[in-house]
């Protein structure tokens, strides 16, 4: 399983993708993959962090075909934008048909997300205080609620 985190219309803060990437880590991801245009901003935020960074990307496209490179098979993508749109599904029925492919997963967070062409699209998670904000928190509870208590 993949994961990335796609900005919307504001670019994505280094404390979002560090958040991310803890994230992913806990829930055993693979990696985390980060859409950030600006070169100097992916060098710059690789040269802070400490140790295994997020795999970074100047374009959408990118990601999907990282992943393929990878696993050798197009990965089955899940947008999650954090807002609704027509034919979004329930975690559970998204869970559901993730399983059932035979392929790798590729989870896509963030408002950049309504603009992938994806498998299927997630509703909006919502955590306790209500609808996830940003990329990052509604990573935390999508990953919470596919992976969580297993």
């Amino acid at each position: 399983m993949y994961a990335a985190i796609l900005p919307g219309e504001e670019p994505l803060t280094l404390d979002e993708v560090l958040r991310a990437r803890r994230a992913c880590e806990t829930y055993g991801l693979k990696r985390l993959g980060v859409l950030v245009e600006s070169a100097e901003t992916r060098e710059r935020w690789r040269g802070a962090m400490e140790g295994i960074p997020p795999k970074f990307f100047g374009s959408l496209g990118q990601i999907g075909r990282w992943v393929e490179e990878k696993e050798g098979i197009r990965p089955f993508s899940l947008a999650v934008p954090g807002f609704s749109l027509p034919g979004a599904l329930h975690w559970l029925d998204a869970k559901r048909r993730m399983v059932e492919e035979d392929r790798p997963g590729l989870m896509l967070f963030g408002p950049g997300a309504a603009k992938a062409r994806s498998d299927a699209v997630l509703m909006p998670a919502r955590g306790p205080g209500g609808a996830a904000e940003s990329g990052s928190d509604a990573l935390w509870v999508v990953l919470d609620r596919f992976f969580g208590w297993r």
